[in-house]
């Protein structure tokens, strides 16, 4: 080989090592620079938009399906083969020469490699929908506790008014001899008890905000304008589908979308456990070797072919393709599990909400009778049948009344919460996204 064949070997070396040592550095950035915080928060809508940005569970799972993308790529390019070049200098000769080679290629391998890289990005998209719709699930029910605390402060406020007023009944008595500083004490205790109940509520309607605050990464709980009214249909929407049925449900269920996925990534599993039956490819193009003797002055660079066949290999590749069809049975067992489970839990859902129904209707019937009792009671007291206590007594029970139907409707909404997020309505009322969505093109 010539001077200048050997030259132009050296700048081919050195070309391709410059190529190799600056492509690191065109890799793209990730965009990790922080969301801007919104001006307010109106609706449950915009707080599920903040959440999507802001919670750093569903930013991370939102990270693995750009992670899954790019090995996408990766296996996209494995359809071509990888390339070695190799380059020797030999100076006591003053020649050398260059190899150009691909590793042992399996075409097919790449291919079925594509596809599987595909389902595996479609699993990630169906986890990142179901990190989603467990983050609104709680968002929406702290929202519906937050409802209750307001609602309760309402009768808390006016029976303190009412327990000061009969406070002062006493106290009035008691300076005109009428009643005992005992019977003050008491007094004075039970409108204690309803201001610290009231407390109590305050400190939880507290704790809510600041654990939103906390989940949503925030830092002012005033950030929140709602409407208890429009918050309360947003989030149950207009109806409570307890009429969907098993099959139907299943449809919507992620993890036996994922399930019927993983099934078919098995199967190409068993594909490519057979393909390695099949000879590897062998390609590659070099000059000639200086230091074989044997090698013609004259000839140039050359270019060969050929192929790979693993003759024996302790039958491995036979206990592989078993072992790939014992696996995928085991996933067609697990589907058929998963399928049990989320009938049974579906079912446990729908009766439970018929449980809660039931006791709503029965708490709205309790607290109608103690309305038409304090009528009762009022008629009375207009009549001077009994003293202003009495009166106040029945306006309070009237109230704690209310307070237990209210608790027993956040366990009826909490329930049909929990129909909706099963079924994955939550979600698609919220963001307008589906499984249907989440296709595997």
């Amino acid at each position: 080989m010539n001077q200048f064949h050997c030259k132009k070997l050296l700048y081919l070396f050195l070309g391709v090592t410059f190529f190799l040592l600056t492509t690191p550095l065109f890799a793209e950035e990730p965009d990790l620079a922080p969301t801007a915080l919104p001006e307010k928060i109106d609706s449950f809508q915009s707080c599920a938009l903040t959440a999507l940005r802001r919670v750093p569970q569903l930013q991370r799972s939102k990270m693995e399906i750009e992670i899954s993308r790019l090995g996408e790529d990766d296996s996209r390019w494995s359809l071509f083969p990888d390339l070695t070049l190799s380059t020797y200098y030999y100076f006591a000769q003053q020649e050398g020469n260059v190899s150009i080679h691909a590793n042992n290629y399996r075409p097919w391998e790449p291919y079925y490699s594509l596809k599987a890289q595909k389902m595996i990005t479609h699993i990630v998209m169906l986890k990142h929908l179901e990190a989603t719709a467990a983050a609104l699930h709680k968002l929406a029910d702290t929202f519906l506790q937050l409802i209750v605390t307001d609602e309760n402060e309402i009768h808390y406020s006016q029976m303190q008014q009412l327990a000061a007023k009969r406070l002062q009944f006493v106290k009035n008595r008691v300076t005109n001899g009428t009643s005992t500083p005992l019977e003050l004490e008491f007094e004075e205790q039970r409108h204690h008890y309803i201001g610290v109940e009231s407390e109590a509520n305050s400190i939880k309607r507290e704790t809510l905000l600041r654990g939103l605050c906390v989940m949503l990464d925030l830092t002012d709980p005033s950030i929140f304008q709602l409407n208890n009214q429009v918050l309360l249909q947003q989030i149950l929407g207009p109806y409570i589908p307890p009429g969907i049925t098993p099959p139907e449900q299943a449809e919507n269920s992620i993890r036996q979308q994922v399930a019927r996925i993983k099934e078919q990534l098995q199967k190409k599993k068993i594909t490519l456990a057979y393909s390695k039956f099949v000879p590897d490819i062998l390609v590659g193009f070099r000059s000639p070797d200086v230091l074989n003797v044997s090698v013609n002055d004259d000839q140039d660079y050359y270019f060969y072919s050929g192929i790979s066949l693993t003759l024996w290999d302790g039958q491995k590749r036979s206990r592989d393709i078993t072992r790939q069809k014992l696996v995928l049975r085991q996933m067609q067992l697990e589907k058929k599990e998963i399928d049990n489970s989320e009938a049974i839990e579906w079912m446990r859902a729908t009766q439970q909400y018929v449980a809660e129904k039931s006791k709503y209707s029965l708490a709205q019937s309790m607290e109608k009778l103690k309305s038409i009792e304090l009528k009762r009671k009022r008629y009375e007291y207009n009549n001077g049948l009994i003293e202003l206590p009495e009166l106040i007594h029945h306006q309070i029970a009237h109230h704690r009344e209310q307070l237990t139907t209210i608790q027993k409707g956040l366990s009826l909404q909490r329930a049909g919460l929990a129909l909706r997020h099963l079924s994955g309505q939550l979600v698609k009322d919220t963001l307008n996204i589906s499984i249907a969505d989440i296709n595997n093109e």
